[in-house]
C-alpha cells in the first residue's frame, strides 16, 4: 500500500503535493482514533480510563493519549470534521512549522489541562481543534499576510461558535480542556510569528524615498538646459572647441559635434562620462541641420 501511496505522489506536484501531504498527516492522526474508537466501543476495552485525569500522577499519561480517545459515535464524529479541516489548514499553509506547532499544541495543552482542569477524565481531540483554532485565527492577523488573512476569515465564519464552548455551559463539556488548547494555540501563534510564511515585502518599501530637494526629473531638466547652451555657442561659434572629425588639411574648425552618418552607421550610442541621452540628440539634430545649410 505505502508503494501505491508513493506512485500516486509522484505523479502530484506544487501545491498538489502540499494539499496531498496536509491530508495525509490528517488521515494519519484520525485512523489512530477511529480504531481506538472501535476498540472501546465494540470490543469492550474500556479504553476511557486512560484519559488525563488533573493533579492525579497516574493521570499524566492521559497527556499522550487523551486525544485519540472519545465517548461516542457523536464525539468522536464531530471532532473528525474540524479535525480534519483545521489540522489540514495547518499542515498546508503553514508547512514549514507545522509540526512543531502540532505537538506543541499536543503536548502543552495536556500538560495545563493537568495543571488547572477539574479532577475527572478528559478524553478527545477537541483540545488539539481548539488550538488549532487560534493558531490559524491569531497568525493570520498578526502576519498581514493577504493569504493567511483569507485563512483566519474562513476559520472565524465558519468555526467562530467554537468559542461559546470555552465557558463552562454544560457540565459533560470539557471547558477547561477547550481553554487550555485556546491558550496554547495562541501562545504558539505568538511565539512562531517570525517563522514559517511571513508577509511579501514590497521593493518600495525597503528603497529610500527621493529626496524633496533634488528629485529627479529637477535633474534631467538641469542636463537639459546644459545642452541648451552648448548648442546655442555652437551656432554663434563662441565654441572654442575644435571638430576632431574635420579633415586634417582644413584649417576650417567646426564645432565638436559628432556627425549624423554616424548615428546612421552605427545603431548603439556611447555617451560621453557626464552626457545625457537628451543632450547627444540635441547635438545630432544640430549637426544634421548644419550639414542641410552646407
Amino acid at each position: 500500500m505505502s508503494e501505491n501511496l508513493t506512485n500516486i505522489k509522484n505523479h502530484v506536484n506544487g501545491d498538489g503535493a502540499k494539499i496531498f501531504d496536509a491530508i495525509i498527516a490528517s488521515i494519519f492522526f484520525l485512523s489512530i482514533a477511529w480504531a481506538l474508537f472501535l476498540m472501546d466501543e465494540y470490543l469492550g476495552y474500556n479504553l476511557g480510563k486512560y484519559g488525563l485525569i488533573p493533579r492525579d500522577f497516574i493521570g499524566l499519561r492521559g497527556i499522550f493519549t487523551m486525544h485519540f480517545l472519545h465517548g461516542g459515535l457523536n464525539h468522536i464524529w464531530h471532532n473528525t470534521l474540524a479535525f480534519i479541516v483545521l489540522n489540514t489548514f495547518l499542515f498546508y499553509f503553514y508547512r514549514s512549522i507545522s509540526i512543531k506547532t502540532f505537538f506543541t499544541i499536543f503536548f502543552f495543552s495536556g500538560i495545563m489541562l493537568w495543571l488547572i482542569g477539574r479532577p475527572t477524565v478528559h478524553i478527545g481531540a477537541s483540545m488539539i481543534i481548539y488550538g488549532e483554532f487560534a493558531f490559524l485565527f491569531l497568525s493570520g492577523i498578526i502576519r498581514k499576510n493577504p493569504i493567511l488573512a483569507r485563512v483566519t476569515l474562513i476559520v472565524g465564519l465558519y468555526y467562530g461558535s467554537l468559542v461559546w464552548y470555552l465557558f463552562p455551559v454544560d457540565a459533560k463539556i470539557s471547558w477547561d480542556g477547550h481553554l487550555s488548547g485556546f491558550v496554547i494555540g495562541l501562545i504558539a501563534a505568538i511565539i512562531f510569528r517570525k517563522q514559517g510564511p511571513q508577509r511579501k515585502v514590497y521593493r518600495y518599501e525597503v528603497e529610500p524615498e527621493l529626496s524633496d530637494e533634488n528629485p529627479y526629473w529637477l535633474e534631467s531638466e538641469k542636463m537639459g538646459k546644459l545642452g541648451n547652451e552648448k548648442m546655442g555657442k555652437w551656432e554663434s561659434g563662441e565654441s572654442g572647441e575644435e571638430n576632431p572629425s574635420a579633415d586634417s588639411g582644413s584649417a576650417e574648425t567646426q564645432p565638436h559635434a559628432p556627425q549624423v552618418e554616424t548615428l546612421r552607421e552605427r545603431p548603439s550610442i556611447h555617451l560621453a562620462k557626464g552626457e545625457t541621452l537628451r543632450e547627444r540628440s540635441i547635438v545630432y539634430h544640430y549637426t544634421a541641420k548644419k550639414k542641410d545649410q552646407q
